[in-house]
Formats: C-alpha cells, structure tokens, sequence
C-alpha cells in the first residue's frame, strides 16, 4: 500500500517571525470552520492539511462560495493555485528527507 507521510499536529499559535495575518489567527479567517471532512480529494489531509467553504453573498441573489486551505503550521492559502504549489513544495521536502535517510543508510552499510 501507499506510504503515507505522518499526520502533521496543527499549530496552536503562529510560528515565531511569520505574518500573523497571513495564517488562521489572522482577523480575517479568525472565525472560520476548518475540517478535513468534505475536502478535496486532492487536499493531504492525512498531513494534517485542511479546508474551509464560505458563501459569501454579494448581491441580492448571487452567492459566491470561497474556498481557502489551511496548511499544517497554520498559513492560509487563498485559492486552490496556492495550495497545490504548498502542496507541492511540501511534497518536495519530504522526497528529500526520504532519499538522504535513504542514502545515510547506504553509506552505513
């Protein structure tokens, strides 16, 4: 089966040096509702990745639904664009976490 990364705790408080309004304790997205539940299936989740929807109406009739998306350490990404470039950088990090244990391994033999 596949191997997933481990599932990532959120962050109960933003990272020191990061702009706070940028990340879910920001005024903006203070109040949101995020879960895992009904997210993309593209969304990591089991990284501890998760979304919000918001209907926002403008107009008399026409209601938009806004979608953000939490990563881990708490920083808000404003579109799906965003998330997947997230995603991707993450996804990055972890492949070369995996090949230097790998070649440390091979080095001890």
């Amino acid at each position: 089966g596949q191997q997933f990364p481990a599932f990532k705790k959120q962050r109960s408080r933003p990272a020191p040096g990061v702009d706070v309004e940028k990340t879910r304790w920001g005024s903006r997205f203070k109040g949101l509702k995020w879960s895992a539940e009904k997210s993309p299936a593209w969304l990591p989740i089991e990284r501890g990745w998760m979304s919000c929807k918001v209907k926002r109406a403008s107009g008399l009739d026409f209601v938009r639904t806004e979608n953000y998306y939490l990563t881990p350490e708490g920083n808000v990404c404003m579109n799906k664009k965003e998330a997947r470039e997230a995603i991707a950088l993450e996804e990055q990090k972890i492949d070369q976490d995996h090949t230097s244990k790998r070649d440390r391994a091979l080095k001890g033999l």
